[in-house]
């Protein structure tokens, strides 16, 4: 059974910015991965928040954003992430996680069509988080009527309410990540900070 241990924050001399660590040595990412795979995601924000920036921190956010039910902040966080500035194309160069949440975001909050093309757009086909997405659409699409199917080939977005069928987003690249950090929720136990 994984714990979460206590979160402390430490301030570095040399750039100012806070960083936390888990009293364990855990990084704030699988802290965060940790706490939302027991359902606390305000605790997992703010594991996030007392972390510092860079592009993973920025990521996790979005996970949390749309694990919280807003997609729509997730979806402008994940804009400034991966899309190219001045273009409507996702940059390469980002993981495939940050891709595959910005898709996340756009089919959470109304855009399937631009999620499709993105996801469809990603080198990285065979990554678990593509497939996954693609899956889910898949399942949307199978619940289409032969006039649905019809709007949705014209570029019409059917009214068909869309479900993922698992939490939103990925922290942690599921590839590069071993099992023992992926914890799921039944096998997580919290204790109270301090």
């Amino acid at each position: 059974m994984k714990t979460v241990k206590q979160s402390v924050s430490t301030k570095s001399h040399e750039s100012g910015k806070s960083k936390s660590v888990s009293a364990s040595g855990e990084s704030p990412l699988v802290l965060a991965q940790t706490l939302l795979a027991a359902g606390e995601t305000d605790r997992a924000m703010s594991v996030l928040k007392d972390s510092g920036s860079n592009d993973a921190i920025t990521s996790a956010r979005g996970v949390c954003l749309m694990r919280s039910g807003r997609a729509g902040s997730a979806l402008e966080l994940y804009r400034q992430l991966v899309v190219k500035e001045g273009c409507t194309w996702l940059r390469p160069d980002t993981p495939v996680i940050h891709r595959t949440n910005y898709c996340t975001a756009l089919l959470l909050s109304g855009h399937p069509d631009g999620a499709v093309e993105l996801i469809n757009s990603i080198e990285e086909q065979s990554h678990p988080s593509v497939i996954r997405l693609q899956q889910a659409i898949t399942a949307w699409q199978s619940k289409f009527t032969l006039w649905q199917r019809l709007q949705w080939k014209m570029g019409l977005v059917p009214n068909v309410p869309f479900q993922l069928g698992f939490p939103p987003g990925d922290i942690l690249d599921p590839v590069r990540t071993p099992r023992a950090e992926s914890p799921s929720p039944t096998d997580v136990t919290l204790k109270q900070a301090v």
